[in-house]
């Protein structure tokens, strides 16, 4: 019984639609890392691969920094005593949330964040982020490992250095080495920092001066790469090109210190914790109708209500769905009409000679429509006499019914039978 059961559902009609819902729920609940408008997946801290960041995560927790992820969208107010990382998130950034984050630096935090193209926090800042295929890339030292110059290595529109004499001289006495190669990352950086035109006719672009290049890339013309600014009591660290954070290149080793050292420009002696904004690169409970359902039924009292009748409806039409046996086909009795009827009992009893049956069926109707006023306990005989008493001019007819309920007649005698019986008709209602 088990083994029929069993081929009944290994039959293609139940093992393809199976097989069809399981590819559906593949492809609709299979995890997808998140892209951001230049086509690369996103900078999560929940993506172990080499295109996220959960390396620099994990560097700044081994490093003793607190660090952190937020699930929740960013609202006012902020705390003020932490660094926030947002980083090129899919989700852009909100003018709301871009004004809790500014409000949050004023107040002391810091910011480290990659803005994207045309978002509210590049136009907020005044930075745009340009294409370029830099073939090196450096540090400023004096910006990471020294004394941070607010007006030292600003840069014209056109990438020209425009350095005062002593800082070139505090850059030309650190002499400190690359911290990427610039061999292994000439492809890895693909955009620079360009400040924003003041509005959309004027094509004029100024750095403002308080600015720090805190990173370049050098090919035909230097460019910024990452930049500081000092906003309030607290500071911004602006980043036109994230790639060195992740973790394909923070494995090699000098990325992490360069990520390390800007976080440090950020909050010297990295004493706050750093917040990773990862709800704007799609995690946590973001509003929709699949979600806002799922709340709805499991979270309000009329939902639960409601998730309980349509299991117990389920559970009602699952019962009486299954049968515990085959249903057996209902029979269908086809009617005959009533002359229909006739005739069958006719050719029935000529065909046995039933006269004797034929003639008791004719006294009992002839009974039903003319009962004398007497009750049903009397039988044929008796009531064929009292019959003959009532209808004087019928006694020869009232002999011949009595004979042909108790003999078989020839069958004129049976035909005479049914003379009599309407000769006796037509007698009492006269």
């Amino acid at each position: 019984m088990a083994e029929r059961a069993l081929e009944r559902w290994l039959r293609p009609r139940y093992v393809f639609p199976a097989l069809l819902a399981l590819l559906a729920a593949a492809v609709l609940l299979a995890p997808e890392e998140q892209a951001d408008e230049s086509g690369m997946p996103s900078l999560s801290t929940y993506v172990a691969g080499p295109w996220g960041t959960k390396g620099w995560y994990d560097v700044l927790g081994r490093l003793g920094v607190k660090v952190e992820r937020r699930l929740t969208p960013l609202r006012a107010p902020l705390d003020s005593d932490a660094v926030y990382a947002v980083l090129s998130p899919p989700l852009e950034p909100t003018a709301r949330d871009t004004r809790a984050l500014l409000d949050a630096v004023r107040r002391g935090a810091g910011l480290i964040v990659l803005p994207g193209p045309g978002s509210a926090l590049a136009e907020s800042l005044g930075v745009e982020r340009s294409e370029f295929v830099g073939s090196s890339m450096r540090a400023v030292e004096d910006s990471l490992f020294g004394t941070a110059h607010t007006d030292s290595a600003r840069l014209d529109m056109w990438g020209r250095d425009t350095v005062g004499g002593a800082a070139r001289d505090s850059m030309r006495r650190a002499r400190l080495p690359l911290l990427i190669d610039p061999s292994e990352n000439a492809r890895a950086f693909h955009h620079y920092l360009l400040p924003a035109p003041a509005s959309d006719s004027d094509s004029t672009r100024i750095w403002r001066g308080d600015e720090v290049v805190l990173l370049t890339a050098k090919g035909r013309t230097t460019k910024p790469v990452a930049m500081g600014r000092v906003m309030g009591r607290g500071r911004v660290l602006m980043i036109a090109d994230g790639d060195f954070l992740r973790n394909g290149v923070m494995r090699r080793g000098d990325a992490a210190v360069l990520a390390t050292r800007l976080t440090e420009w950020v909050d010297p002696g990295l004493a706050a914790p750093v917040v990773f904004d990862e709800w704007h690169q799609g995690y946590g409970d973001h509003p929709g109708l699949f979600g806002t359902v799922i709340r709805g039924m499991s979270g309000a009292p009329l939902g639960r209500s409601v998730l309980q009748l349509a299991l117990a409806a389920l559970i009602l039409l699952f019962a009486n769905a299954v049968r515990p046996i085959a249903p057996v086909p209902r029979t269908v009795i086809e009617r005959r009409s009533p002359l229909e009827h006739v005739g069958a009992l006719s050719r029935a009893y000529a065909a046995i000679g039933a006269t004797r049956l034929a003639a008791r069926r004719l006294v009992r109707g002839l009974r039903r429509r003319h009962p004398l006023g007497v009750t049903g306990t009397l039988d044929d005989d008796a009531w064929l006499t009292l019959l003959r008493a009532r209808a004087p001019g019928a006694d020869g007819d009232v002999d011949l019914l009595r004979r042909a309920i108790k003999d078989p007649l020839p069958a004129g005698e049976f035909v005479r039978a049914g003379s009599a019986v309407d000769h006796i008709e037509r007698t009492l209602k006269t």
